[in-house]
């Protein structure tokens, strides 16, 4: 790797794991060095060398473009699956069973063993119970948050993609489905990487995101239960909890549509907010919120 390179980058470069993929990733000689590329920027190209590389690698032959390109993109949405699934429970953890069940749940083909085994930063941990149970986790965090920030950003754009074709119900089944377990904030680099991928929408898209969560914040109350992925529950069920997280996360993503610190509502609405989250929020992730 060069040393501008290196000197651009680093935040990263100061870790051992995220030097040696940075050093693979710039030694790839299609990728050429920028060094005003964002952080998000410069994740989403590691992840999809290395998600790339795996496709080919696991195929055992050669691939044409098209069939890298999906197999790539459908392993990154399982590993984004993999990192909800451990920041929804709250933990940098999930196990292969817990996995399994949210694939399953989100209706996604695969299991867990099926999934994280390849990517060397994931590390495989395994507990001798009565039968070998595997727990995987992100060797580091930055990735899982990465991963979180990126499919939430994707799924509210599908969401409005839905909203602009029309529809005036269960258009928002898969955000609210991940969306309401913690607020984003409780970590605060997702948020980060979340304004990051806000700032490369142009302006016209930032007002119709802006726009579409102005509607979800106003109809959350009365949103009634979505019939698809119920038995995607990696807490316990609470209904003051899931309707408290959902706004937050709304209200977050709004206020980063907007590029504003903090979100500006008419009338009694943020009262109205603030209010639902202390009241079903945990004190960290309330005051997170704030």
């Amino acid at each position: 790797m060069q040393a501008d390179a290196r000197d651009a980058r680093r935040d990263l470069a100061g870790q051992p794991l995220l030097l040696l993929m940075l050093a693979l990733y710039y030694a790839d000689p299609e990728v050429e060095f920028d060094a005003g590329l964002s952080t998000a920027d410069l994740y989403a190209g590691l992840l999809d060398t290395y998600a790339r590389r795996e496709a080919t690698k696991s195929a055992g032959c050669a691939l044409d473009e098209d069939t890298v390109r999906r197999k790539a993109a459908d392993q990154l949405h399982r590993l984004a699956v993999a990192a909800l699934g451990m920041f929804n429970r709250g933990r940098q953890h999930i196990s292969e069973d817990e996995l399994s069940a949210d694939l399953r749940a989100l209706e996604i083909d695969g299991t867990g063993d099926q999934l994280i085994g390849e990517f060397f930063f994931v590390h495989i941990n395994q507990a001798h119970t009565t039968r070998t149970q595997r727990v995987y986790e992100f060797l580091h965090a930055t990735f899982a948050e990465y991963l979180v920030a990126v499919r939430a950003c994707e799924v509210l754009l599908v969401a409005v993609a839905t909203m602009r074709a029309g529809a005036r119900k269960s258009v928002d089944d898969e955000l609210c489905t991940l969306l309401s377990h913690q607020p984003l904030s409780t970590q605060a680099p997702v948020l980060e990487f979340a304004a990051e991928w806000m700032a490369n929408r142009d302006v016209a898209e930032r007002a119709e995101l802006a726009g579409a969560l102005d509607r979800l914040i106003a109809e959350h109350r009365s949103r009634p239960p979505s019939p698809r992925y119920t038995t995607y529950q990696p807490l316990e069920p609470d209904r003051i909890r899931a309707t408290a997280a959902y706004c937050a996360n709304l209200v977050l993503l709004r206020a980063l549509a907007l590029g504003e610190e903090n979100p500006s509502f008419d009338g009694a609405r943020w009262p109205r907010c603030v209010a639902l989250f202390e009241a079903g929020l945990d004190h960290s992730a309330y005051t997170s919120v704030l």
